[in-house]
């Protein structure tokens, strides 16, 4: 559900402490849980996974990363109060601003590689991203790059990113 609601309520259908199943758990807990649905993004394509809360009538925590393990999404969450239930069913709610920025971080990162394409030629490869505050990708290119194909990069990087928003 996360590419249309940053909110939601589902049941949790396992927990984990480390490698372990368990039915509940209690505070101050590193822990590990799926749902039935989910509004958090998992980590994919370079794009990290979503952080925010999670809460109930007897819980409360935070959501500190979320990763997909098939067609389940794990989500590692720090549980700051009460205990956390296998078949409770909780609120979650994704960070908006960290989504939003991810979500930027991500698209300059095809336009970057667009414009190292557009300048270079189309042998430059991708080899990976992060998309982290500043951090974007890597990629590959026999040569260092000269200043001026820098300079035409970020004039065609910043064309770019003008039409695109």
């Amino acid at each position: 559900m996360g590419y249309e609601l940053l909110e939601a309520q589902s049941k949790v259908i396992a927990i984990w402490e480390g490698l372990d199943a368990v039915e509940s758990t209690e505070k101050n807990n590193e822990i590990f849980f799926a749902t039935e649905e989910t509004p958090f993004y998992a980590e994919s394509g370079g794009q990290v996974g979503d952080i925010g809360t999670f809460s109930s009538e007897a819980s409360s925590g935070a959501i500190i990363d979320c990763k997909k393990q098939g067609k389940v999404f794990i989500h590692k969450a720090i549980l700051d109060k009460g205990t956390l239930n296998l078949s409770d069913v909780i609120d979650m709610s994704v960070e908006k601003d960290k989504r939003q920025a991810v979500a930027i971080h991500h698209s300059a990162t095809h336009l970057m590689h667009a414009a190292l394409k557009q300048v270079l030629g189309d042998h430059v490869q991708q080899k990976g991203s992060l998309n982290l505050k500043l951090e974007l990708f890597n990629f590959k290119k026999d040569l260092s790059l000269e200043q001026e194909e820098i300079s035409q990069v970020v004039e065609s990087h910043m064309n770019a990113c003008s039409v695109a928003y």
